[in-house]
């Protein structure tokens, strides 16, 4: 995973909202996969009193995100970085070549 600046949106079709912004990151969290009890913002944020860890789900039923069979978008995500480095490299060449000059 590279992060939310270079990683590949999942759409989800959900809105995730609450009162307690504490409970939500934990809802988040648990719906990617993850223990929020191990991440150390939403640990941080309980201790101090923003909110609390338990969270209640109202509304709709919750789909089965599918994070697995993403071949497609992993394959334009791999050639993306590639042609990037391969643009990179031409263009420190053709600034080499033009500081010789």
């Amino acid at each position: 995973a590279q992060g939310p600046a270079f990683g590949i949106p999942i759409p989800a079709g959900i809105i995730v909202a609450g009162k307690d912004p504490v409970a939500v990151d934990a809802f988040c969290a648990r719906l990617l996969g993850f223990n929020p009890k191990k991440i150390k913002h939403i640990v941080l944020a309980a201790k101090a009193g923003i909110g609390t860890l338990k969270y209640k789900i109202v509304g709709d039923k919750i789909p089965k995100i599918d994070f697995e069979n993403r071949f497609f978008e992993r394959l334009k995500m791999y050639l993306f970085r590639k042609a990037s480095e391969k643009q990179q490299k031409a263009w420190m060449k053709y600034r080499y070549a033009w500081k010789k000059r």
